[in-house]
């Protein structure tokens, strides 16, 4: 067997279903995602799909207050960032079958917790008719 393997450990099934979730979600937020994260990129016994749209700073702010994301880009504090990710880990966990973690980041933050990973571009792949 090579060392070769694919962008993530799940199953082309799982990354057609979980493009299907997530392209209403880039769609929304065209410019910055959303994109799979994470351990599901790095192993098989993943726990749960990290997806992230990376929004940029000055956007971020706007939307959840200057000053607000902590040292990984999150605002766990935030009562409308916490309803969006729920609201959004829902919608992707739903649609998809998988369990995921959504989560809406600062660019420069989420740039520095994660130099070097892997971003897998989420809803690109879904095609029209």
């Amino acid at each position: 067997m090579s060392g070769a393997r694919s962008a993530s450990y799940l199953s082309p099934h799982q990354m057609h279903r979980l493009d299907l979730a997530c392209a209403p979600v880039r769609n929304a937020f065209p410019n910055y995602g959303p994109v799979l994260v994470g351990s599901v990129n790095e192993r098989a016994d993943y726990r749960d799909v990290d997806v992230r749209v990376i929004l940029q700073d000055k956007d971020f702010d706007r939307i959840f207050g200057k000053g607000a994301a902590d040292e990984r880009g999150e605002c766990h504090g935030d009562p409308r960032w916490q309803l969006i990710c729920a609201a959004l880990s829902e919608w992707v966990s739903n649609v998809s079958g998988l369990p995921v973690d959504f989560q809406i980041q600062r660019m420069t933050q989420a740039n520095t917790s994660y130099a070097g990973e892997l971003r897998n571009p989420l809803g690109v792949r879904v095609m029209s008719r």
